[in-house]
């Protein structure tokens, strides 16, 4: 097995408009000011908050991260969202914003957070058949098929989000603090779309079969739609 990957932190307006509210944030009246890194699983994060009152704090945050690899492993298993998503070519991008208030019933570390958050999470791969392929039940040579192109959208939109959580530094006037988030937001415009490539040796009959059943498992995954996308980020920061 052989794997090749790149990662990188993606820019879009999104970044635009967290740097002109973090500019807002940064010059509210404040108990105290606080700035983060860390890792969400929706990519590298940059974090600011700020205490408002002895149990109450507002964060804004970004992540982003776009990674690819290819991966050589048997592709005779049939199409599906968990078989095929890290088959032989793939790349993943997920993007966030949040806004988030976080309450602390002891005024401690322990934190109940819920706010907004515009969230992107794309899965594409391109299944070139190492083992033949499989779809909808039916079986396809490498001499029908070329390969599988295959994008999963879990989400891109506005969504809620809910969690709980922890900040070490919360009850602090300044100095560093540990941080960690467990939750889940909504998923929005989810979709699923699945393109099949015949080669040029594939008789007129197999490819139509072939796109026939790659449509069918294209509306069977569309139906079976996540409904939520658990969540969890880490991170460092320091309060001024």
């Amino acid at each position: 097995m052989s794997v090749v990957s790149m990662s990188r932190f993606p820019f879009s307006k999104q970044f635009i408009s967290f740097f002109l509210l973090l500019g807002f944030l940064g010059s509210a009246p404040a108990f105290a000011l606080e700035l983060g890194w860390g890792a969400r699983s929706t990519g590298h994060t940059f974090e600011i908050s700020q205490a408002m009152s002895e149990s109450f704090n507002a964060r804004l945050a970004i992540s982003g991260i776009y990674f690819e690899a290819k991966e050589e492993m048997a592709s005779s298993e049939d199409v599906g969202l968990p078989d095929n998503l890290f088959a032989d070519q793939w790349s993943y991008e997920g993007r966030q914003l949040s806004a988030l208030i976080d309450y602390h019933p002891w005024q401690g570390n322990f934190r109940i957070t819920s706010g907004a958050t515009n969230n992107r999470m794309i899965f594409k791969h391109v299944n070139t058949g190492n083992d033949g392929f499989k779809i909808n039940g039916e079986n396809f040579t490498e001499t029908d098929i070329e390969s599988i192109s295959y994008k999963v959208q879990l989400t891109d939109g506005l969504s809620p989000y809910f969690g709980l959580g922890w900040a070490s530094g919360f009850d602090k006037k300044k100095g560093w603090s540990f941080n960690g988030d467990l939750g889940y937001f909504f998923t929005a415009h989810y979709k699923v779309s699945l393109t099949v490539n015949c080669t040029k040796y594939s008789s007129t009959a197999s490819c139509k079969s072939a796109k026939k059943n790659a449509r069918k498992k294209e509306k069977s995954l569309q139906e079976n739609a996540l409904v939520s996308v658990g969540f969890f980020g880490l991170g460092l920061s320091y309060k001024f």
